[in-house]
């Protein structure tokens, strides 16, 4: 399985068995900065709010002393209890669910659209990109690729991510550099395996990420390219994480000084931000 990246999501994503192809588009940003840099705009990404903390429910088998790339590697999925709640909407290509299900301990919602027909259907699994959690509400995001891609003949599974929707709360996400939500939708694949679905075939199995959200797709196939065979990464941020946080978190100034006080900065701990950063084992994507 590899990877193609693009800057804006190709007109007809299909079905890709084996191989497809590399495609690098656009610049890599500037990695010459070392220590926090002072400001910085986040190109119009909502704001998150600060004072409101979310109740934590549990805490993850990743937890502040093992937070890289690597551990996720070792890290064994466990999404089970996979369910289909409410009709969200319902026409003439598909039926479009809230769902549920656990992995981590942790109960994540998001949505599904499953095509009329016979079937089964391949899995596609959409992430999102960075939506404020106190705004997000379920299956918010990706809306009109969620569509497109129901309409041709693919189950889409959306999850929200913890912390979004109706999803429990863990307040160490973005300290763990959002590594928790590659957990949640490896745990969807596992949970939607599990459950057996008449309409869903879940041996063929391709995930879309979308700025944040390519992120995470990124770190799913690096961490285990065997989950999935194909993959798009629509707009994603940087496979190198100091890029990432240099635009999108020095700002956060609690979040940033957390982050830097517990692990040091890129100059101070090589080591460490290579082991958040995908970029490091591109290797694995075979």
């Amino acid at each position: 399985m590899s990877i193609v990246l693009v800057g804006v999501l190709a007109a007809g994503f299909l079905w890709m068995p084996g191989d497809v192809a590399v495609e690098m588009l656009g610049q890599s940003p500037d990695r010459s900065a070392g220590a926090l840099p002072q400001g910085g705009e986040r190109d119009g990404e909502p704001q998150p709010r600060e004072d409101e903390a979310p109740e934590e429910k549990f805490i993850r088998g990743v937890g502040p002393d093992t937070v890289t790339i690597p551990d996720i590697m070792e890290w064994q999925p466990d999404g089970s209890d996979f369910e289909l709640g409410a009709v969200l909407a319902d026409n003439e290509a598909y039926t479009r669910y809230t769902v549920t299900y656990e992995g981590s301990g942790l109960t994540i919602s998001g949505i599904m659209n499953i095509p009329k027909g016979e079937g089964p259907f391949p899995l596609l699994v959409l992430n999102h990109g960075y939506i404020d959690p106190a705004v997000y509400t379920n299956g918010r995001g990706l809306k009109r690729e969620q569509d497109y891609l129901a309409r041709r003949g693919y189950v889409v599974l959306h999850p929200d991510y913890r912390n979004h929707a109706f999803s429990d709360k863990d307040s160490a996400a973005d300290l763990e550099f959002r590594l928790p939500y590659v957990e949640d939708v490896m745990n969807g694949i596992y949970a939607v395996q599990a459950a057996n679905l008449p309409k869903v075939d879940a041996s063929r199995v391709g995930m879309l990420g979308h700025s944040m959200g390519g992120g995470v797709a990124l770190n799913v196939i690096v961490a285990k390219p065997d989950l999935i065979d194909a993959a798009v990464l629509f707009a994603p941020i940087s496979g190198y994480y100091p890029d990432n946080f240099q635009k999108w978190t020095t700002n956060r100034t609690e979040i940033a000084e957390a982050i830097l006080g517990r692990y040091g900065d890129w100059e101070e701990n090589p080591e460490f931000w290579n082991q958040v950063s995908a970029e490091t084992y591109y290797a694995n994507i075979t």
